[in-house]
């Protein structure tokens, strides 16, 4: 899977085109029907998936996300 860019992003934001969009490494830019994108990351624990949401896009930018992402992988 072809990993976010800024410049992808924001013309996903601005197409207003809905749905789940990854990088490949459990960061999702979440583009809704209606509200605000967002992004979340998905992640296992005990054998059972979950997702957290980290911010609302364009409040969090990409390179603020992924460094909240490995910071969080760390502590796992």
């Amino acid at each position: 899977m072809a990993a976010l860019t800024a410049t992808k992003i924001a013309a996903l934001d601005r197409s207003k085109q809905n749905g789940k969009f990854a990088d490949g490494l459990g960061l999702y830019f979440v583009a809704p029907k209606k509200g605000h994108s967002y992004w979340s990351y998905r992640y296992t624990v005990h054998g059972k998936r979950r997702e957290m949401t980290l911010g609302k896009y364009p409040f969090m930018g990409l390179a603020v996300t992924v460094t909240l992402k490995m910071v969080i992988q760390k502590h796992e």
